[in-house]
Parts: C-alpha cells; structure tokens; sequence
C-alpha cells in the first residue's frame, strides 16, 4: 500500500498551470497533490503481490480511497472480469488498455465495466419465484403523475425513500426466456406513507392495468449479486480489449462515458435499463452490435461514434429495442461490408419516440435486408410509436432490397405508426427498385425534405405516408 504524509511538505505549481504536486515521503518523487488529498489514485499505489496478473484488487482498492482512479498512460491492465465502478466516481484512462482476459465461467463478467445489474429476468407478474421482484398492484397511473396507490395499503412498508423501484403493466410478453412487461419505466422513491409511494419523476406513459416492484431486496441467482443500479458514474479515455465495454446485464443511471477505442468488441454496448446517460466518441470495429438499446432504457444520448460490422456478424449492429424510449442516436458512421453474407439491417428503430439523426449508415453486404428499418413489435398496446430517422444517409449495395422497411419483422402484433423520415438521402441500387417500403402500420407517418433514390411500395392495407418536398430520383 502507499505511504501517507499527514500533511504535504513542499507543494508547487508547474510554471505551465496545471494541477499542484507535493513531495512524497521519500523526499525525491513529486506526486499530484489531489492524491494526497484523497481525490485521486492509481491502481499502482494499491497494488500487492498477492494479487498476480489480474489488476481488479488493486483498481477497486484504489477506487474506495478516492472519487478518481487515474490510469497510467499507455499501460495495459489485465482484468479477470469487469471493474464494478461506485455511484460517483470517475475512471480515467488516459489512454491505458482494458484487457477482459475472459476467464470468468460467466459471460456478463467479460465486459470491461460492471455497471448495475439489470435483467429482463427480474420481470414476472405472477406467480414469482427467487430471480424476480416482488410485484404489488396499484391502481391505474396517468401520464405526468408522481403518485402511485397501491392496492394494499400495507405493501408501501416494502419501499423506502431513495430506493430504485420500477412501475409497469401487468401484461407481459415471454421471449427469449424472459417475461417482458408491456411497458416498463424506471424511478426512485421520492416518499412512502400508507398505501401510497411518490416517485421521484412523473410517469411518461399512461398504465391502466398497472403494478409496481422494490429494486434491491432479490438477489439475482445467475450473477449472484443484487438487482441494482448504478449513478453518476463518469468513464473516460480508455482503449478497451473485451467482448463488452459494459456488460449486458447492466443498469445505469446519470452515467458519462466517452473517449473509447474498441479491440476485440462482440457487442460494445448492449445494455439494459440505462437512464439518461451519454456515450460519445466510441471508434472501432464489433463483431455483432455496436449499439444496443435494452429493457426500457430511456432518455440516454449516444453520440459520434464509428465502426464497422465484422464478415461473420448475424445481429443488427445498431438496434433500439425492448421498449427503450426517447433515446437520440447522433452522427453515427456504421459500415455493414460486402464480406458480410447475413440477412440483418444496419439499423433497426424500435421502441417509442427514438431519433436517429445526423449520420451515416452504410449496409453492402450480400443479403437482402434493408439498410434500415422500423419493425413491428409484439408488447400489446404499446407498439413502436413516433420513431425518427433525421438527415441521415443511408447507402445500399446491390442486394438490398429497400433503403428503409416500415413495419413487419419477426415480431409485428403491434405496428409503427407516427414515424418520420426527414432530410433523409438514400444512394445506391436495390433489387425492389423502391427506396422505402410501408409493410403493415404505419398511420400518422411522414416524409418531409427527403431526396430518395427511387419511389415507394405501400404494401395493400398498410398507410401511406403524408409528404413534403419530398423528391425522387
């Protein structure tokens, strides 16, 4: 462990500006004076033999003593699973490597951070066994209330203020081995008083059959941590060698993380449940998803990034889905390249009220899938609503069959309806000779300002849309 000074002896300030040194205790080496101050560390400070190859022990050590974990330029940090950053602290890499060696028996740990664990395994309406939430009806909620009543008055005894809690329907849909709640939101309990719990921000969409869930009291059995968020949390400048740089069971709130290089990413980002967070400055290539928006993740900004899809990938590597909300996607260049043979889109818009503006969307590879898409979705009553694709340009190689697809998709009870296509351009051949295809759905739909390579196919029974200075090659 470090040596301590109870207090700096010689301090000073490089004649530059910058942050003030002190001098440590064996009177020749300069440290930054914030380390001694308890706001910043390096893993190296807390590092002990015992610990070997793996640098986990010494970087969470390193993060309980101070609110900055400061990274050696330059250093690869060899890590047997994924960091568990604290609510409130910040990672700075300044340029070092994040490498998962990617022994952990578990999947989840291979990311490079651990943050929160959210899963849509919690979600059961009834009857619960040990993985899931405990659930108490209410009565129904409306959009921009705070106020929730629960049915029996003695339940309100299982929040407490500051709790993260989740009210949703009691309709659910069972996929992929999960039981997804029609709708979904997130919230932290404001105040509890008999019968009623206060959320800490309104409720953005209408629940009539509706229920809440405590968050923190069941432990989830397959990672065997708590179910959990994380805040605050502030990631940054980090060349990253795992499958994930966060792992795909997370659950994030307030977080920051910017300034990544990816080496060796399967799915970058596949998160669940993030809450008005921001991603930026993300550069590299994935194997199968570069960003994927998951179990109701709401108001979050994802912004410049630049990859491309490897040959053997089979998932859309841009795809908002599982009821996220309000979600911006900004000034992405994504490439899915002529090596690629499979039957997947560039980019797939689900939830409600996503944008995707301003960027680049390339897909030349071998299938017949569009470059983009907005496809149906199966949570009863909560269909793909208000969805945006905005000055966006979206490139076609010789297979694809339409620039962009309304409606359909494996999964299409409920149909998207009030999209916009605005400042959309489109280039390149598609064997449909159409840019856009309306499916199913698709009431209250617009084209304003769009410059298409070719005219459209509105299949019978699905709603054309409205126009505006729309133009066809």
């Amino acid at each position: 462990m470090p040596q301590r000074v109870v207090s700096p002896r010689v301090v000073f300030t490089p004649d530059g500006g910058g942050p003030p040194f002190m001098l440590g205790p064996d009177d020749q080496t300069f440290y930054p004076l914030a380390r001694h101050q308890g706001l910043e560390a390096r893993p190296e400070d807390y590092r002990v033999d015992a610990d070997g190859a793996d640098w986990i022990p010494a970087i969470e050590r390193a993060q309980a003593a101070a609110e900055v974990v400061s990274y050696t330029p330059g250093k690869e940090y060899l890590i047997s699973r994924g960091i568990r950053p604290v609510s409130g602290k910040k990672h700075r890499g300044n340029r070092a490597v994040l490498k998962n060696m990617r022994t952990h028996a578990k999947s989840p740990y291979h990311a490079a951070f651990l943050l929160g664990n959210i899963h849509p395994a919690m979600f059961k309406y009834s009857p619960t066994t040990a993985d899931h939430l405990p659930v108490h009806d209410c009565a129904t909620i409306a959009v921009g209330h705070r106020d929730i009543n629960l049915s029996v008055v003695g339940n309100s005894a299982a929040y407490a203020v500051g709790q993260w809690c989740v009210v949703r329907t009691r309709g659910e849909l069972f996929t992929s081995g999960a039981y997804y709640p029609h709708w979904a939101q997130f919230a932290k309990v404001a105040a509890s008083s008999a019968g009623v719990v206060t959320l800490d921000r309104p409720v953005l969409d209408a629940i009539a059959s509706a229920c809440i869930s405590p968050i923190g009291s069941t432990t989830d059995t397959y990672t065997g941590t708590p179910w959990a968020f994380i805040e605050g949390v502030e990631i940054s400048d980090f060349l990253i060698d795992a499958p994930d740089v966060c792992s795909t069971r997370s659950g994030a709130s307030r977080c920051e993380i910017r300034g990544i290089n990816l080496k060796n990413a399967d799915q970058a980002f596949a998160v669940n449940a993030f809450l008005n967070c921001s991603v930026s400055d993300v550069q590299g290539p994935v194997t199968d998803r570069m960003i994927e928006l998951k179990c109701y993740s709401t108001g979050n900004r994802f912004s410049r990034f630049s990859g491309h899809l490897g040959a053997s990938g089979t998932l859309p590597p841009i795809d908002i889905a599982e009821q996220s909300s309000r979600n911006i996607l900004e000034q992405i260049v994504f490439v899915v390249p002529s090596s690629n043979g499979n039957d997947i889109e560039c980019a797939r818009i689900g939830g409600r009220w996503n944008v995707v503006q301003d960027s680049d969307l390339y897909h030349l590879g071998g299938a017949g899938a569009p470059v983009a898409a907005m496809f149906g979705e199966n949570f009863v009553g909560y269909g793909p609503r208000g969805n945006k694709l905005v000055n966006t340009r979206l490139t076609a190689g010789a297979a694809r069959t339409h620039h962009i697809i309304v409606g359909g998709g494996p999964e299409a009870a409920e149909q998207p309806t009030h999209y916009t296509l605005q400042g959309v351009e489109t280039f390149g051949v598609t064997t449909s000779s159409k840019s856009l295809k309306v499916a199913y759905g698709g009431q209250g739909g617009k084209l304003v300002g769009c410059s298409l390579s070719y005219g459209h196919e509105i299949v019978t029974g699905a709603t054309a849309p409205s126009e505006a200075a729309v133009s066809i090659a």
